[in-house]
This record gives structure tokens, C-alpha cells and sequence, in this order.
């Protein structure tokens, strides 16, 4: 008799707590509507530093990389939080991890050049990994990869719109998953596919 009782104390405390829980709710507005995740491409400088232009409104800026041989690939915009639309942060997350299906031909060790957008930056990681694609749908033009691909390299990168970089020395396809955060708040996440020959 006391398990029953004490069984129903527990369902009913349970109970009582879902029930504050949910009438309380939260102060949050209702959210807005994502940014769209395909970026629109504003003017790119390329030469010695190549940047590109932050916009004035709410869309993710393109971010570009470039070889040594004025090769160039834009990247695909990921998981990014640029902009308000009225006081909510406006965000967007595919949930994949998505980059061009054409690859930036490079050589090993040749000198690379990421192009971000021009606004003041706190911090940019950057995370190598092997070219492993999913099964599943993506846009035109772009391939889905494996979350789990193995990592070649992770690190920081200099946080500024003009970052050097080195081709890695094994041959072989890449994922490039590069993460800038501004000092704004505002973060996005580019993927591009890098082929070193």
C-alpha cells in the first residue's frame, strides 16, 4: 500500500511541475522567419587581400577562397545569425553540412586566401575534413557530406576578412567548415570543397 501511495505522489508531484512548467511558457516573441540560407553575391575584390563587402540588411554575405593561380570558389553559406528582423535575431541552420560539388583545384602547400565579409571580427576556426559525401538531398550544386567525415586539421585563424592559409600536403579532396563570429554577435559558417593535386 505505501509503494502505491508514494507512486502516486511521484506521478502527481510530476504532474503539478509539467503543468507550472507549462503555464508559464516564456517571454520570447514568436519567431521570425529564417534568413535564407543561399547567399547573394555582393562585390569581391580580389588581390593581394581580398575582402567582401558586409551588407546593410539582413542577408548572409558570400565568403570566398582563392588559390595562388587566381582561382577562386564561393563558398555555401551553413548555420548563420546575421542580422535582427525587429529585435529577434534572425537565424538560419540547414542541420547538414553542405559544399560546392565542383572542387578548387590546388597543389599542396599552395597559398590560399579566404575572403569573409568586412566587419570587425572576434574569432574564425577552422576545421578540415575529408571529402566524405552523404546520402540525402542538397541544392544544385552542392553536395551533402558526413558529419562524422574524419578530421585532417582543426585551429583559429587570424580574425580578420583577409585570412593566408596553406593548401594541405596530402592529396585528396576536402570539406573546409570555417565558423567567424563577429564582434557584433553575428557568426556564420561557410563550407567549401578544396581538391589538392
Amino acid at each position: 500500500m505505501y509503494s502505491i501511495v508514494k507512486s502516486a505522489r511521484t506521478t502527481l508531484t510530476l504532474t503539478v511541475a509539467v503543468l507550472i512548467v507549462a503555464a508559464c511558457g516564456t517571454n520570447a516573441p514568436d519567431p521570425a522567419p529564417a534568413v535564407p540560407a543561399t547567399p547573394l553575391a555582393p562585390a569581391v575584390t580580389l588581390s593581394s587581400s581580398p575582402t567582401v563587402a558586409a551588407p546593410a540588411t539582413p542577408t548572409v554575405p558570400a565568403a570566398q577562397l582563392a588559390g595562388g593561380q587566381g582561382q577562386t570558389q564561393q563558398a555555401v553559406t551553413g548555420t548563420a545569425c546575421w542580422g535582427e528582423l525587429g529585435n529577434v535575431p534572425s537565424c538560419t541552420d540547414p542541420l547538414a553540412l553542405l559544399a560546392p560539388t565542383e572542387p578548387l583545384v590546388v597543389a599542396p602547400r599552395e597559398a590560399l586566401r579566404f575572403a569573409l565579409p568586412d566587419a570587425p571580427l572576434a574569432f574564425v576556426t577552422l576545421r578540415v575534413l575529408a571529402w566524405q559525401p552523404a546520402e540525402g538531398a542538397a541544392p544544385p550544386g552542392q553536395t551533402l557530406l558526413a558529419p562524422d567525415a574524419p578530421l585532417a586539421a582543426s585551429g583559429d585563424l587570424e580574425p580578420t576578412p583577409s585570412i593566408p592559409w596553406e593548401a594541405p600536403t596530402p592529396s585528396g579532396d576536402y570539406l573546409l567548415d570555417l565558423t567567424a563570429v563577429y564582434r557584433d554577435g553575428r557568426s556564420v559558417s561557410y563550407g567549401w570543397h578544396l581538391r589538392v593535386q
